[in-house]
């Protein structure tokens, strides 16, 4: 798996990797607040997606969760955060061309993932960084006045 030396290894988390699913709800919840998944939905959505995350010193410091889309080679990013203190360093873009190396070497053509029209620097994070494309706009996507934007990136 790709290392950086200043951004850690990239590693696929398992269903029996407890501390590490542990330590992923700890993302989770500093990133998302009560939204973020809680260690028992981790081991579930380990049994029918894959979570990946940056592993530095034996600490995990960032974290991705995927879907395969059903019939699709299509992938579906469903969580997205890098623990806080150690943002906008170079982490979430490691992550993500690690993940999209991960993917494209098993013949997936695309990602996807929805975001928050109101979170400026993410959308800048995927779109101006790392270059995918708005597909749409879903308005009341998670509930009435909750929209998301869907974007794509082909790999």
């Amino acid at each position: 798996m790709p290392t950086s030396p200043n951004h850690g290894e990239f590693i696929r988390i398992s269903s029996r990797d407890k501390t590490l699913l542990r330590e992923v709800s700890i993302i989770e919840r500093e990133a998302f607040g009560m939204q973020g998944l809680t260690f028992e939905q981790l081991v579930l959505f380990s049994h029918s997606g894959k979570i990946f995350g940056l592993e530095e010193s034996e600490k995990l410091t960032a974290e991705a969760i995927v879907f395969q889309k059903f019939n699709k080679n299509s992938i579906f990013l469903f969580s997205f955060a890098v623990i806080e203190g150690k943002r906008r360093c170079g982490r979430g873009t490691h992550l993500m061309r690690s993940l999209c190396d991960y993917l494209s070497s098993r013949s997936f053509k695309r990602l996807e993932l929805t975001v928050d029209p109101s979170n400026v620097p993410a959308l800048d994070f995927y779109i101006s960084h790392l270059r995918f494309q708005k597909k749409r706009f879903i308005p009341d996507h998670l509930g009435e006045g909750t929209h998301r934007i869907l974007l794509e990136k082909f790999l």
